[in-house]
Order: C-alpha cells, then structure tokens, then sequence
C-alpha cells in the first residue's frame, strides 16, 4: 500500500479511466469517487504531514543519541522527510545485530536483506513509523558494548 503524490493524482487517475474495459466496475466506481471527491488529496497531505512529523523526531533522537546517519537519498528534503524508512550504518554486522537484538526483545532486519547484492551489511533500515526511543537507547548501547570497526555516530567532543 503507497500513496501518491497530489501532483501525479489527476494524470494517473485519467491513465487509469482510459483502460476501464480491463477492469472491474468496482474498481472503476472507487477511481472515479476518488477523482471526484477531494478527500483523497485531504488525506495524503494529512499522511505526508504525519510521516513528515514521525521522521523529524525521529531525526532528534538519532541525534540525542549521536548517531551518524546518511539521510541525502534525495537532494528535495522535503523527499527525504516523506520516506517511510531511513538507512543507520551501524558500523557492526548487522547479521549479528539482529541475533544480539532478538535475545533482548527487538527485531531487526539486516540490512543485507535488502539489497540482492547483500551489500548493506553494516546498515539496519529504521521504519519511521515504528522505531522507539526506547530501541535507539538499547541500540546505542549496545554498540557502545560490542564496539569494533567503524564507528556509526558521532561522539560528542567534550568541552
């Protein structure tokens, strides 16, 4: 399930009217009612204001905790504060991260997992939505723990 940016609405919904003999009336009812009604657009600006909302604070607590995180996936920030997701090189296997995470109650996919090349195996992807303060504490610490290799945030320098 995804939504669509307002500005590509009006040209998919008529792309999707000029292929109506290939569908079924009901799907052809709901575009139409969503065409026609302009609570569609309502609601994605109020999900794009949430997500946007959830991604900044999230942004402060990978800071509060001094994470290092690589958030230029788009030059448009405005882009990158709509993504449902956001990349943490973590500076350890993640493999062994989510191992480590499982035995203390979190889940964390590697970041190999999503990359057909496997090439991500020090990220975790952090869904916006769903990552606690309470996990980013548990994560820094246990980085502080296991150390090794390269560092994933940034310390503090001390006055």
């Amino acid at each position: 399930m995804g939504y669509l940016q307002e500005h590509l609405l009006e040209d998919i919904l008529r792309q999707k009217m000029l292929s109506i003999t290939a569908c079924s009336e009901l799907n052809e009812r709901i575009i139409t009612n969503m065409w026609q009604d302009s609570s569609y657009p309502r609601h994605i600006r109020k999900m794009q204001s949430l997500i946007r909302q959830t991604h900044r604070q999230l942004v402060v607590w990978l800071n509060e905790l001094n994470f290092n995180y690589d958030n230029q996936h788009y030059k448009d920030k405005s882009i990158n504060e709509l993504s449902l997701f956001l990349w943490l090189d973590v500076g350890v296997d993640s493999a062994t991260l989510a191992e480590d995470a499982v035995d203390d109650g979190w889940h964390v996919a590697p970041g190999h997992l999503f990359s057909p090349s496997g090439k991500f195996k020090t990220h975790i992807r952090l869904n916006v939505g769903t990552t606690t303060k309470a996990f980013l504490i548990w994560l820094r610490a246990y980085l502080d723990r296991v150390g090794g290799g390269k560092r994933s945030y940034r310390r503090r320098e001390s006055s």
